[in-house]
């Protein structure tokens, strides 16, 4: 899987890279999301114990990304491209005095199929890539991980032409990231942040 991952990143990035490319800038707002732990597994014992509760996840507050991506247009209506974006730092609900915040950093392969449908563009857009946390202090005496491993990030949903350059995505995303303890038992948690991003983008 990250082999493909890999492959599709540079793909990606090669294309970036062609002078024909445009630089786009987006400012994301991520609406209320959650943290949620979805599986322990005891390395030393062999064993996985899967989360399946729905109700057993942290809140995490809205928050803002910004992303910069380069873009090439591949078909009339196919764009590829590379990009990195920054989830600034969000509150994440808990009964801890001091309170922990979310916040990654993903480097990330995109592509964009914009459809011209009775005088209106928009159409499907997905990217696909790396995640690494950022936690803050609270957030690590939260979790009181020994490690944290990055990730997969990937997100999927619609993107509309609001004018000559300016467009608005609306895509559902998840930060997928492991946690690991070690000591008597050598344990990994899978955990992932999940949440709806709105965001404007103007392509230059």
């Amino acid at each position: 899987m990250n082999r493909k991952l890999a492959a599709l990143a540079a793909f990606a990035v090669l294309f970036a890279a062609s002078a024909s490319a445009q630089l786009v800038v987006r400012v994301g707002m991520d609406l209320e999301g959650t943290y949620k732990t979805l599986s322990s597994e005891n390395i030393t014992l062999s064993t996985t114990t899967v989360n399946d509760d729905p109700d057993n996840y942290s809140d995490a507050h809205l928050g803002f990304t910004l992303s910069a991506e380069y873009l090439l247009d591949v078909e009339r209506f196919m764009l590829l491209g590379a990009g990195f974006s920054f989830q600034i730092p969000r509150d994440l609900q808990s009964a801890a005095s001091d309170r922990p915040t979310l916040s990654y950093l993903t480097p990330y392969a995109t592509v964009r199929l914009p459809l011209r449908v009775e005088g209106v563009t928009m159409g499907p857009v997905g990217r696909i890539g790396f995640t690494f946390m950022l936690p803050d202090q609270a957030m690590k005496d939260l979790d009181s991980y020994d490690s944290i491993k990055p990730g997969i990030y990937w997100a999927a949903g619609l993107t509309m032409q609001l004018g000559s350059g300016l467009f608005a995505d609306v895509v559902y995303s998840e930060n997928r990231t492991s946690g690991e303890y070690t000591g008597a038992f050598d344990i990994v948690e899978s955990n992932r942040y999940s949440a709806v991003e709105i965001s404007l983008g103007y392509r230059f």
